[in-house]
C-alpha cells in the first residue's frame, strides 16, 4: 500500500500536525511531558519522527519505533533513539517506565487494538499514556458533502503504507471515554486513571499502581521552590512558613553555592524538604530550573529567600488565581528594594506561579539566564499573566546584609544580568550585545557607566541609566 505524502516526507509530516493541531500541537506534548521525571524511561511505538522527544525533561531517557523509514531516518539525523519496530510485535519492545502511545489506535484494525493496548501495558512500569483523535458524537448529523470531504482528507492524509485508516477507525468522543472507563477490556477498572481533552484529543494516563498516581499525579499539587544563595539571615522564616501552608504539596531548596551558613540552616528542616545542593554558584536561572525538574507538583510557585516576613496570606493570594482556573502564570507585585522606589523592579520579583508543563519547553533558556531568568518569563508569558499585589511584603536588602562596597558589586552584577535578559528579549545588534556581555563581568560603577555609554542602542542606554545607574548613585550618596 503506497503511503501518503506526508509519510514520505518527514517536514510535511510534522508541518500538517502542527497545522491540524495549532496549538492543540505544543499543549498535548507539553501535557505528556509534564509526568516524566528525570532519570525516568520512555518509549513511544509508532513515534513517526518523535516529536515527543523535544519536549520531555532533561536526564529522561527516550527510545521509539516505527515501520515507516523515511521518518525514522530524518528523526535519527536530529539524534534521537528511534529504531524500526512494529506496534504489534511483542521482540521490539522493551520495558519502560513510561510508555506513551500517540495518535496510534486508529491506525489498527479494531481486533488488534486489544493486543496492542496488552503489550504497551505489559512493558509500562509506571504508567501508560494514550493520544488520540476523537470525532465528535453527532458527525453524522453534519452535512453530508462536507462529511464525505472531510472523510476522504482524513482516510488519504493517514495512509501510512502499512494500513487504511477508515473514518470508522476513528473513536468518538463517546466511544472513547468509554474505552477509557473500562481499560479498552485489558486495562483493570480498579487500576487509577486520569484523561484531559486537549483540542480534539483525548488524553489518558493509566498508573500502574496508587503509588504512580500519588507520586506523579495529584490535580492542583503545588510545589514550592526557593533558590538560596548566602540567606542565612532569613531562609529559615521563608521555609518554615511554606511548611505550615496547606496550599503546597512539597518544598523544594536549591542551594546555589552559598559561602555562608545558608546548607546548614537547610539540612535543620529535612526530611521535611527536598534539598538540592549546588557545589558552586551557578545563578537563579539555573537553581531554579533543578528546582522544575525535580517539583513532582502540576504547579510550581517560585519563592525568593530574602523575604523578612512571608506569611500565609501571601502565599494564598499568589496561588488562589492559578488554583481557581482564572490563569496560567501569576506574579506577584511587591517593592524589591533595588532600589526601594522604583516599581520597574516589581516586574522582577522571585514571588511567581506557574504550571509546571508550560516551564518545562523553556528550562534550557532557563538554565543559562541567571538574574535575567525573570524577564524570560515575563517575556513568555506577558499576555497569560495575572498580576497580584502582596501588600506588605518586605525583603532583606543587600545594603541589609553586606557592606556598602560589596552590596554596590552585587547591584551592579545583578543589574547586568538584567541588562542581558532585556537584550536577549529584544532585537540588539551584535556590537551591543559585546557590550552589554562584559557589563556582566563589571563590579565598578564608574566602569559601568563608562562601558555602558558605548551601546548604541538608545532604548537599551534609557533603560541602564533610568533603571540601574541613576538609582544606584541615589543609593550610594
Amino acid at each position: 500500500m503506497k503511503e501518503s505524502i506526508f509519510y514520505r516526507f518527514p517536514r510535511l509530516y510534522l508541518w500538517g500536525l502542527r497545522f491540524l493541531h495549532r496549538q492543540a500541537f505544543t499543549q498535548r506534548y507539553r501535557y505528556i511531558a509534564s509526568f516524566v521525571r528525570p532519570g525516568d524511561s520512555v518509549l513511544e511505538p509508532g513515534c513517526g519522527p518523535a516529536p515527543l522527544a523535544k519536549f520531555l525533561p532533561p536526564k529522561s531517557r527516550y527510545s521509539g519505533f516505527d515501520t515507516n523509514q523515511y521518518l525514522l531516518r530524518y528523526g535519527q539525523k536530529q539524534g534521537l533513539n528511534i529504531f524500526e519496530g512494529n506496534a504489534l510485535n511483542s521482540q521490539d519492545y522493551q520495558p519502560a517506565d513510561i510508555i506513551v502511545a500517540c495518535d496510534l489506535l486508529h491506525h489498527l484494525s479494531k481486533p488488534r487494538r486489544g493486543d496492542f493496548i496488552r503489550l504497551v501495558w505489559k512493558n509500562s512500569r509506571k504508567m501508560l499514556i494514550i493520544c488520540e483523535p476523537a470525532k465528535p458524537n453527532d458527525y453524522r448529523r453534519h452535512h453530508k458533502v462536507w462529511q464525505k470531504i472531510k472523510h476522504w482528507l482524513a482516510e488519504w492524509s493517514e495512509r501510512d503504507g502499512q494500513n487504511f485508516v477508515h473514518w470508522d477507525s476513528y473513536y468518538s468522543r463517546r466511544q472513547l471515554l468509554t474505552g477509557i472507563k473500562q481499560g479498552f477490556g485489558i486495562i483493570p477498572k480498579a487500576i487509577p486513571r486520569h484523561w484531559e481533552a486537549i483540542g480534539e484529543d483525548i488524553i489518558v494516563v493509566f498508573f500502574k499502581d496508587d503509588h504512580s498516581y500519588r507520586q506523579f499525579y495529584q490535580p492542583k499539587a503545588v510545589s514550592a521552590i526557593v533558590p538560596v544563595y548566602n540567606e542565612e539571615k532569613t531562609v529559615a522564616k521563608v521555609v518554615q512558613t511554606l511548611l505550615t501552608s496547606p496550599l503546597i504539596r512539597e518544598v523544594i531548596c536549591v542551594n546555589d553555592g552559598s559561602t555562608d551558613r545558608s546548607l546548614s540552616v537547610l539540612q535543620q528542616f529535612q526530611p521535611r524538604i527536598r534539598l538540592i545542593n549546588l557545589r558552586r554558584n551557578r545563578g537563579k536561572g539555573f537553581a531554579l530550573t533543578a528546582g522544575v525538574e525535580a517539583a513532582t507538583g502540576a504547579i510550581v510557585a517560585f519563592f525568593d529567600a530574602d523575604i523578612l516576613n512571608l506569611r500565609k496570606g501571601h502565599i494564598h493570594k499568589l496561588l488562589a488565581p492559578i488554583l481557581n482556573n482564572q490563569t496560567r502564570a501569576v506574579l506577584g507585585l511587591c517593592s524589591r528594594g533595588i532600589p526601594p522606589w522604583s516599581s520597574f523592579f516589581d516586574y522582577l520579583g522571585g514571588e511567581r506561579a506557574y504550571y509546571r508543563q508550560d516551564l518545562l519547553p523553556l528550562l534550557h533558556k532557563m538554565r543559562r539566564a541567571r538574574f535575567g531568568v525573570e524577564i524570560l518569563l515575563n517575556k513568555r508569558f506577558m499576555a497569560e499573566t495575572t498580576k497580584v499585589r502582596l501588600s506588605g511584603l518586605r525583603v532583606l536588602l543587600k545594603y541589609q546584609k553586606h557592606s556598602p562596597a560589596v552590596a554596590v558589586k552585587e547591584y551592579l552584577q545583578e543589574a547586568g544580568e538584567i541588562a542581558w535578559g532585556f537584550a536577549q528579549t529584544h532585537q540588539i545588534v551584535s556590537s551591543d550585545l559585546k557590550v552589554i556581555k562584559r557589563l556582566r563581568k563589571i563590579s565598578n560603577i564608574n566602569e559601568f557607566r563608562r562601558i555602558s555609554s558605548q551601546i548604541r542602542s538608545r532604548s537599551i542606554r534609557q533603560f541602564l541609566n533610568k533603571y540601574i545607574i541613576s538609582q544606584l548613585d541615589n543609593l550610594l550618596t
